[in-house]
């Protein structure tokens, strides 16, 4: 599979896992690749909310200052026929490894334009919500 280098990762939850209110997204967003926000990184990703038909509502900045970055390369897939990986039954969790290593690198959190441009990350966030309603 190609994996080409992301600005911005995220994780939608399509009914908020702390109220359980299914007409609120509940999302989270960091910056470079997804590992940093599935894995152990240090800090907190950017979360924020929406209801449908609504705008983003900011949660929490994001504090996270590391992000992975990988060269346009290709990423491999331990199982390709969709079992589990031993331990998580179930889970969901397949062993993925990349052609070239990840480029770990400090971000300037405060400098992005996703914590700095009000109107950007409006913007930005109702677009990846509404891929959550779709």
């Amino acid at each position: 599979q190609e994996l080409v280098e992301a600005k911005y990762a995220f994780v939608l939850h399509t009914i908020n896992p702390f109220t359980h209110d299914k007409d609120e997204l509940y999302g989270e967003l960091v910056a470079g690749r997804g590992e940093t926000l599935v894995g152990n990184f240090p800090g907190r990703a950017m979360s924020f909310t929406m209801r449908r038909g609504g705008e983003p509502k900011l949660v929490s900045f994001l504090s996270k200052s590391v992000a992975l970055h990988t060269q346009h390369c290709l990423i491999f897939r331990s199982d390709s026929n969709g079992e589990d990986l031993e331990g998580f039954a179930g889970a969901g969790l397949f062993e993925s490894v990349c052609a070239e290593d990840d480029k770990g690198g400090h971000q300037r959190v405060h400098r992005m334009p996703v914590v700095t441009d009000r109107a950007y990350r409006q913007k930005l966030l109702k677009n990846i919500a509404e891929t959550g309603w779709a």
